[in-house]
């Protein structure tokens, strides 16, 4: 072989070299490759925590945006979702361990649960009432009220909230629909379809949460 024909050899495999790199750095970066995986998933944790910091004063009442001292936990919610039901208990732990503040919203899902919208009522008129503690714990551990013949004068008073009648005609005003309206729009706001969703400083779960996974998104 001569010079020519080296030289023509070695610039073929230049260019096979240079293609063969390029088709390996495309299937890396393409969105099922591991490196376009990552950079996606980059781009939607910045995405997500851009939301969060806009949303913040409607979130949390800490303030205007998150900081690093923003320990707070808020969990979008349904009181007929077995899942939000189960995850109670180590949501509260986390957050008495971790010395974080909890904040419920809520995300009554209808079509799956008919009777999630009036709990979620329910809940915001103890909360407006300061008896919140009271109805939340009496709908996560009871049933009945999980029926088209609900009596919420009989719930408020099991729950023992101190005045059942001016829960139920809370549970009718425009005040507590526009709360849980409130909600609504901020779980849209933040991309939020379903629960439990759980969202802090660092970020947001979907779904069924573990400790870690909860202490995850606390500064």
């Amino acid at each position: 072989m001569d010079n020519n024909e080296n030289h023509r050899a070695g610039k073929l495999d230049q260019v096979v070299n240079v293609a063969v790199l390029g088709f390996v750095l495309i299937a890396l970066a393409s969105p099922r490759g591991p490196l376009g995986g990552w950079l996606g998933d980059l781009v939607q944790q910045r995405a997500t925590r851009e939301l969060i910091a806009e949303n913040w004063s409607s979130l949390a009442p800490t303030g205007p945006e998150p900081t690093a001292a923003s320990r707070v936990l808020i969990e979008f919610f349904d009181y007929q979702c077995p899942y939000c039901r189960r995850a109670e208990t180590t949501i509260q732990a986390v957050a008495a361990l971790e010395d974080a503040t909890l904040i419920h919203r809520h995300l009554p899902l209808r079509l799956l649960h008919p009777y999630a919208e009036s709990a979620a009522l329910a809940a915001i008129c103890a909360d407006l009432a300061d008896e919140f503690s009271e109805m939340h714990q009496h709908l996560l551990t009871t049933d009945r009220w999980q029926s088209d013949t609900a009596d919420w004068f009989v719930e408020a008073e099991s729950a023992g909230m101190s005045a059942p009648g001016q829960l139920v005609t809370c549970m009718a005003s425009d005040q507590a629909r526009a709360r849980l309206r409130s909600d609504e729009e901020l779980a849209v706001k933040l991309g939020i379809r379903m629960t439990p969703t759980f969202v802090g400083y660092r970020g947001v779960h979907a779904g069924i949460a573990e400790a870690e996974d909860l202490r995850d998104l606390l500064p």
